[in-house]
């Protein structure tokens, strides 16, 4: 509060006297005598602090949080699900499911489990029935049925934000404050800097947002496995696409104990030189077992 004297130019000895509260008062005396401006304004300052409304400024709008959802853009993979469903032949391709359950229940074991097959053989079938068939003590953690035809699944990002997106459904005490930091910072650094997002680098990302926050799970009574369909249809041998979706297939070596991999591809080049690298298990419908 600021108080104000104004002379009178004409006669000094009278004036008027004003009082300037934050702006939000502009208070004016009645001319009196320069003398008595003292009490005036501490009896004005006393009747403004008593008996006026103080005036709070409105806060700022709470800026909405970015929506995990909305940074992954993960696949939604239900409706194909449905049609699985409607099309399975009851009580076939059990063959793969016994194969897949000696494969998960082995003490000695390799992460990840190929199933190495043409066309024709309903790969995609079985990578269906292991989503929904694991045995007890096993749990479905992530999946990705890859599509050529379809830009949002042949994509080694998409892939990766899915599996994490996942994650963050399955095990939200861990995985939403864990991804939820990473696109926080990364929004931050983007505002500042013009460096590509994290989900650009799909290896990489794997690494932080899925192998990472696994690591940060409480000791698993329950196992967690991982299936990812048709990987020859994550784009075609020699593109970008395909080169990152085998980066991330590597780092898959970095998995925790815990967790396994399941994977259906043809035998293109690119692949059998990525899964050999990374000692996978081969599952071949051609052995005498297996028919």
């Amino acid at each position: 509060m600021i108080p104000v004297r104004f002379l009178n130019p004409n006669d000094p000895t009278y004036g008027w006297a004003f009082a300037i509260t934050a702006g939000l008062f502009y208070i004016e005396y009645h001319p009196s005598d320069p003398n008595a401006w003292e009490n005036q304004h501490v009896s004005l300052f006393d009747e403004i602090q008593h008996n006026t409304v103080i005036i709070k400024p409105k806060p700022l709008p709470i800026q909405p949080q970015p929506d995990l959802k909305l940074w992954l853009q993960p696949v939604d993979f239900s409706s194909d699900f449905r049609k699985y469903q409607e099309d399975y032949v009851e009580n076939t391709r059990l063959w793969a499911i016994g194969y897949v359950h000696r494969w998960l229940s082995e003490r000695i074991h390799r992460k990840i489990l190929w199933l190495n097959a043409g066309a024709g053989l309903g790969k995609t079938m079985i990578a269906w029935l292991i989503c929904n068939k694991l045995p007890a003590g096993f749990v479905l953690a992530g999946k990705f049925f890859c599509n050529q035809r379809n830009d949002q699944r042949n994509s080694a990002k998409r892939v990766v934000c899915t599996i994490a997106f996942q994650l963050f459904e399955l095990f939200p005490a861990v995985f939403e404050p864990h991804l939820t930091e990473i696109m926080n910072d990364e929004i931050e650094e983007a505002q500042q800097t013009r460096i590509v997002s994290i989900l650009e680098r799909p290896a990489e990302a794997f690494q932080k947002l899925i192998i990472e926050g696994l690591n940060k799970l409480p000791p698993q009574i329950t196992r967690l496995v991982f299936v990812i369909d048709a990987l020859d249809e994550c784009d075609v041998q020699g593109s970008e696409n395909r080169r990152e979706i085998l980066e991330v297939i590597e780092s898959s070596r970095n998995l925790p104990d815990f967790v396994r991999l399941f994977i259906t591809a043809r035998p293109e080049s690119d692949i059998w030189n990525s899964l050999h690298l990374v000692g996978s298990e081969i599952l071949n419908p051609q052995d005498v077992d297996n028919r």
